[in-house]
């Protein structure tokens, strides 16, 4: 297909509904690949509230956003225009472009610290009808707090910390059943540790949530994130080295290897995918050694962990997720 026969296709609005990865993923770049080659002409897109950071290329005029309430969407039900339908099948395509986040976001959180930023992306919610699944337990957290925190300005992200509601920082979340989590009281104990929801709802920044959320990201190249859309998105940021709790999930399936973690920035984050606590914890250690290296350096200690915790190494074709029997 041609890009006239495409855009002939298009409606006047493009509006998308569905979950957050999907749009990040496969909605986004296609908008961005219609406004970078001038084929949004007269369109609108609509999205979702407190989506507008991630469209900051579009003119107010091409943009508006709806106040309902994020649903999904199965792949057979997406529009037919997309380029790609499924995130975790999503393949390069000429009608995509992926936004250079960090270029556009950088230089906007980081100077405020004089040790560099470390991400933590945790979940605890419903997944699957199982329960909480991908995430990282408060000892586990504990032991990555005390470890890194002296080297490095943590941040710590998770929806729904201490009951703050993400409607009231005018952003529509998926519509996640949360579970409760005594995280809370873990971070009492790391007082230097940022908690990203708790700094968003006290207004200490002019920025909307996830302006926001994209300014601490786009000044950190260093991610620890459970498995889902915290780590869909830090795979947009370039140049990092991105640690990934995942005890289920499709992107076994070969997202990891072949899907757009690959492509959707240049270059792309250092995957480093771990399927337990105990994973998780020894993985963190690349952090320490990324730190200690000279000169962009690779110290060998690191190089070890990038090893044995290669993608490639947890591709499973057949995954389905289940109830893990190793925590």
């Amino acid at each position: 297909m041609t890009p006239d026969e495409l855009v002939s296709q298009l409606p006047d609005t493009l509006e998308y509904t569905g979950e957050f990865s999907p749009e990040l993923v496969c909605f986004v770049p296609f908008i961005h690949w219609l406004h970078v080659h001038g084929r949004l002409k007269y369109r609108r897109v609509v999205s979702y509230a407190g989506m507008r950071p991630f469209y900051y290329f579009l003119n107010k005029e091409n943009y508006a956003e709806k106040s309902e309430q994020r649903r999904y969407v199965p792949f057979e039900d997406r529009p037919t225009y997309w380029p790609n339908w499924g995130e975790l099948s999503l393949q390069p395509s000429l009608f995509a472009q992926f936004p250079d986040y960090r270029r556009v976001y950088e230089r906007r959180f980081g100077s405020d610290f004089d040790k560099p930023i470390l991400v933590v992306h945790n979940k605890h919610c419903l997944e699957w009808d199982i329960g909480p699944v991908n995430f990282m337990p408060v000892d586990t957290l504990d032991r990555m707090f005390t470890l890194l925190k002296q080297k490095f300005q943590i941040v710590y992200f998770r929806e729904g910390f201490g009951s703050i509601d993400l409607g009231v920082l005018g952003y529509s979340a998926d519509h996640n059943i949360p579970y409760p989590f005594d995280d809370e009281a873990l971070l009492r104990q790391h007082p230097d540790v940022i908690v990203f929801e708790r700094l968003a709802a006290a207004g200490r920044s002019r920025a909307s949530y996830n302006e926001l959320k994209l300014a601490v990201f786009a000044d950190c190249k260093n991610f620890i994130s459970s498995q889902g859309g915290g780590a869909h998105m830090i795979a947009m940021f370039s140049d990092s080295v991105l640690v990934i709790l995942h005890r289920a999930g499709f992107e076994l399936r070969g997202t990891y290897v072949k899907g757009f973690y690959r492509f959707a920035a240049n270059p792309p984050p250092v995957l480093l995918v771990t399927r337990s606590s105990r994973e998780l914890e020894e993985a963190a250690g690349i952090f320490q050694y990324r730190h200690d290296a000279k000169d962009g350096a690779i110290l060998p200690e690191a190089a070890r962990l990038v090893e044995k915790f290669l993608p490639e190494r947890s591709v499973d074709p057949n995954h389905a997720p289940t109830r893990p029997t190793v925590w």
